[in-house]
């Protein structure tokens, strides 16, 4: 009966642990015979520890040391894709440093060798010397220059507003292990992805109450100022503009992060 429900499960860790079960239970069996059924004893024993070695892996994969409650709320929010050893091996790989306000975190079209995650706090991004974007508590600072390859330029730069809390890694250490860990770097860039397409449909959102509010306000008779500035609003925003950068992210996110080095700055569509 432990066999055949461990065969029947779905999840591998119950699959394993009812195996190893059964097992036992059938190495039992054919050692207390009179006469032991010698072979089948030494088949059951060898699927006994071989299931047993299997679920002590997923058991440190699923309860790692080292990884504290807020640790495992952050991975849950922002990570789901890691599992908690991953999570904990991606942690011990950077380092937490707190930021005091206007500290630089990226410059414009200049390389940075650091990723950075955004903990606690906000952070200002600027392009072309405009602020365009607010990054909060799960955004990732120096992504896009990250998945393009070594020697990539910083799209924009980014300033801390106030203190912040991040969490630093160095470029070229995340590569070398994610050369060596196929599964850890197709999950990272799945994370990375993700983030910049929410962040894509922040800003889109915003940039459409902003065109909202100034139609609203050239309707009521407002400036020619406010109307050059709602059609520039419409030019600079247009949902032709979101839709390429939506899908060149989501092309993005079945490529697994960049290992190599690439030629070229190049800047996000």
């Amino acid at each position: 009966m432990a066999l055949a429900s461990g065969f029947v499960m779905t999840d591998i860790f119950a699959l394993r642990g009812m195996l190893v079960c059964g097992y036992t239970a059938l190495t039992c069996f054919h050692l207390l015979h009179a006469n032991p059924l010698r072979i089948p004893l030494r088949w059951s024993a060898i699927f006994v520890a071989v299931n047993s070695a299997m679920l002590v892996r997923l058991a440190m994969e699923r309860w790692p040391s080292g990884l504290t409650e807020d640790d495992e709320v952050l991975r849950s929010a922002f990570f789901e894709r890691l599992t908690p050893a991953q999570f904990v091996r991606l942690l011990a790989l950077g380092e937490r440093r707190t930021l005091e306000d206007g500290a630089v975190l990226t410059t414009e079209r200049k390389p940075c060798d650091m990723l950075y995650f955004v903990e606690r706090g906000h952070a200002r991004l600027g392009v072309d010397g405009e602020q365009v974007s607010t990054l909060g508590r799960g955004g990732f600072v120096n992504d896009v220059a990250f998945q393009q390859g070594e020697g990539a330029s910083a799209y924009g730069t980014v300033v801390a507003d106030g203190r912040i809390s991040v969490i630093a890694w160095e470029q070229a250490a995340l590569r070398k292990v994610f050369a060596s860990d196929e599964k850890l770097s197709s999950n990272v860039a799945h994370v990375l992805t993700s983030c910049l397409v929410e962040q894509l449909l922040q800003r889109y959102r915003r940039e459409q109450e902003e065109q909202q509010q100034a139609a609203a306000r050239t309707t009521n008779g407002r400036s020619a100022g406010d109307q050059a500035k709602s059609g520039r609003l419409q030019s600079l925003n247009s949902g032709d503009k979101f839709r390429f950068g939506l899908e060149g992210a989501r092309t993005r996110a079945n490529v697994s992060v960049p290992t190599g080095s690439s030629g070229g700055a190049g800047r996000p569509p």
